[in-house]
């Protein structure tokens, strides 16, 4: 895991990729793919004092479309 990603988030992101894995069978390289995507998501959190656990639906579309919603 990187570690930029605060602990609480990490610990999330492990849960819920553990949970894909186990649950929906997903190969390892979608595994891989969707842990580089919200590595990349908690780093743009963190630059805006922010965690998973705080993420709001702003945050969200911020991050996908920052020129729609700003």
């Amino acid at each position: 895991m990187d570690p930029d990603a605060k602990s609480d988030d990490r610990g999330l992101i492990d849960g819920f990729l553990d949970a894909a894995w186990l649950q929906a069978g997903l190969s390892t390289n979608t595994i891989r793919s969707y842990r580089s995507d919200l590595i990349h998501f908690i780093r743009y959190l963190a630059d805006r004092s922010k965690s998973l656990k705080d993420v709001s639906r702003d945050d969200l579309r911020d991050y996908l479309d920052p020129v729609s919603y700003t």
